[in-house]
């Protein structure tokens, strides 16, 4: 299910059991809503999420200009949009050369499968750093998401208890919320 501004707190009230969702922590980082369809294959939801992350970095930048020189990156490590994405262990190394490219001086760091090499604490730091995140998620919001790259952009919390990354998903211009818990395990984080 895709959570938005729409249906976030009814979803609250129903799964975490909250009468009264109030928010007790939330960021968010203002980060340019690219479409997928926009631009290259249908696979290159994580080529479009480090394309917005990049430009975040560098305003001055132009788009395509950023997305043409990571799709060209992502084709030496054996990327094919039509067959399939990205693979996320390359996700890191395209990154940091973009963000070379456009004289961004950043170390790109990466952590692989959820609970193990990170957490929503990890998450919430790395954005209290201003920094966004490519989140590769192989399955989460009961399969709404599968298999897919967003840009998580902030963060937010209902009462102390129900945990939600905010993200730009690629396929809309508005935000979504992805309830943490069920971001699968075998997901990623590339910031």
């Amino acid at each position: 299910m895709r959570l938005d501004n729409s249906n976030i707190e009814t979803y609250v009230k129903k799964t975490y059991n909250i009468n009264e969702p109030k928010i007790t922590a939330e960021k968010k980082l203002h980060v340019i809503a690219l479409l997928q369809k926009n631009y290259g294959m249908k696979g290159d939801c994580s080529l479009v999420s480090m394309t917005a992350c990049t430009r975040y970095y560098n305003i001055n930048y132009p788009v395509n200009d950023i997305y043409n020189y990571i799709e060209n990156i992502a084709k030496k490590c054996g990327y094919n949009g039509n067959t399939y994405g990205t693979l996320p262990t390359t996700i890191w190394k395209i990154y940091q050369a973009v963000l070379k490219k456009v004289g961004i001086d950043h170390i790109v760091a990466t952590n692989y499968i959820k609970g193990l090499a990170f957490n929503f604490s990890t998450i919430k730091k790395v954005i209290d750093r201003s920094e966004p995140i490519i989140l590769s998620i192989k399955s989460a919001n009961e399969g709404y998401y599968q298999d897919h790259s967003v840009v998580a952009c902030g963060y937010r919390v209902y009462n102390n208890k129900a945990k939600f990354v905010i993200i730009q998903d690629n396929w809309s211009k508005s935000v979504s919320y992805i309830d943490y818990n069920t971001i699968s395990r075998f997901s990623s984080l590339v910031y």
